[in-house]
Formats: structure tokens, sequence, C-alpha cells
């Protein structure tokens, strides 16, 4: 069986999945997975964060077809986007 380097960044996405994302209290914990299922909702709350995924996942599927020119550029592009979280709101 060959070794896919895509396993690698999938793995380490799902891990990321299980772990907890953001705090809103002590109590309250949400975890990779609910903001994965929901953040798609915060579009309408000006949070454009979470269409980072998106790209991600285009640049998977780049990657496995061997198209790596649009598979670096869908990472890169992803970076900033993800990096939107950090932009304070009014």
């Amino acid at each position: 069986m060959n070794f896919n380097p895509l396993f690698v960044p999938i793995g380490l996405f799902v891990f990321a999945c299980c772990l907890p994302a953001l705090t809103f209290k002590p109590d309250d914990v949400a975890f990779g997975l609910r903001i994965l299922v929901v953040g798609w909702s915060g579009i309408f709350a000006g949070v454009l964060a979470w269409y980072a995924n998106p790209l991600w996942v285009l640049g998977l599927v780049f990657g496995a077809l061997r198209k790596r020119i649009p598979a670096v550029l869908c990472g890169i592009l992803s970076l900033p986007v993800a990096a939107l979280f950090r932009v304070a709101k009014p």
C-alpha cells in the first residue's frame, strides 16, 4: 500500500474537529465539529473565516487530481480567509 500524503492534513483536520475551538463561558465550549457544521451561518453576522474550509477542501480535491498549481493557490487563499477570525467586529 502506498502512502498518500493527503492523509496527513485530513487526519489533522479530523483531529482538530475533536478539540475545543471556541469558549463562550467557562462551562460553554464549542468543539471544532460544531463550528464546522454551523460556521457557514456566520456570514449573516459578518464572520467569514469559516469559508477557508471549502477553499481547503477544494485544494485537497485539486491535490488528489494532481493539479498542483490550483491546489497551492487554494491553500494560499485559504490562509488569509482563515485569518479573518482575528479581525475585530465593530
